[in-house]
């Protein structure tokens, strides 16, 4: 019987030399795996950093983009009312002549 409960300390010994060996390599993996993230995470920072300066550089060329069309058509805009504005001059000038060859011509009647 002592036999046999030295193989079960023998056993039990072993089993725990195990258990802590399993232990340690458990640690030792966590440790790499929390340094893999953080690493993960730092790379994943920069691909973000990186992501948002693109979208900042697009958000600015579509702003100049939208300022330059905005300016080109409030010029246009401008341009079409001087037209407008000559040509109703024009108008005007043109009905104040018609107007008054009409009233010359009534008086020379």
């Amino acid at each position: 019987m002592a036999g046999r409960m030295e193989n079960i300390k023998k056993k039990q010994a072993e089993g725990s030399a195990a258990l802590k060996s399993d232990i340690a390599k458990l640690k030792t993996d966590i440790a790499k795996a929390k340094a893999e993230m953080a690493s993960s995470i730092a790379a994943d920072k920069t691909k973000l950093e990186a992501r948002i300066k693109k979208m900042n550089e697009d958000l600015h060329a579509k702003s100049e983009k939208f300022k330059e069309k905005t300016e080109q058509e409030k010029a246009k805009g401008k341009v079409k009312v001087q037209a407008i504005h000559k040509k109703a001059t024009k108008d005007g000038a043109d009905a104040k002549a018609a107007v008054k060859a009409k009233i010359a011509k009534v008086r020379k009647k």
